[in-house]
C-alpha cells in the first residue's frame, strides 16, 4: 500500500475543496458465500471501508477563508456504500487500487 501513496504523490494529482481520495479495502462491499460465490445485494447496505490517500484543500467559509479538513492521510475510514464517486486513476499512471472520492461530510468514522 505504501507504493500507492508514493504513486499518487508523484502523479501531481490535486484535490480541491472538501474532497477526500480513499483507497478501498480489497473486497470492500462484496457479499460472498463461504464457498466464494458472489451474492446479490442484501436489503441492508454495508458501509465501505478504506484508507485516506489524499485530502483536498478545504472548504471556504462566507469570508472566503479556507477551513482545512481534519481527516489525515493514512486514516482508516468508513462511509455509506453509495457515497462518493468510484474512479480509476489509470489516466494519471496509477494502475493498482480501487478508489473513491468522497466529501468530508460523508465520512462516518475514522481511526487507525
Amino acid at each position: 500500500m505504501s507504493d500507492v501513496y508514493k504513486n499518487v504523490e508523484q502523479s501531481g494529482i490535486v484535490l480541491y475543496d472538501d474532497h477526500i481520495l480513499v483507497l478501498l479495502e480489497e473486497n470492500a462491499g462484496e457479499n460472498k458465500s463461504a464457498g466464494g460465490l458472489l451474492l446479490g445485494n442484501s436489503e441492508k447496505d454495508e458501509p465501505m471501508i478504506g484508507q485516506v490517500i489524499m485530502v483536498g484543500t478545504g472548504k471556504r467559509n462566507e469570508k472566503g477563508e479556507i477551513i482545512p479538513i481534519d481527516i489525515k492521510i493514512k486514516t482508516k475510514v468508513m462511509f455509506k456504500k453509495w457515497a462518493g464517486t468510484k474512479l480509476s486513476l489509470k489516466p494519471f499512471g496509477i494502475e493498482e487500487g480501487n478508489f473513491v472520492i468522497v466529501k468530508a461530510s460523508e465520512i462516518m468514522l475514522g481511526g487507525k
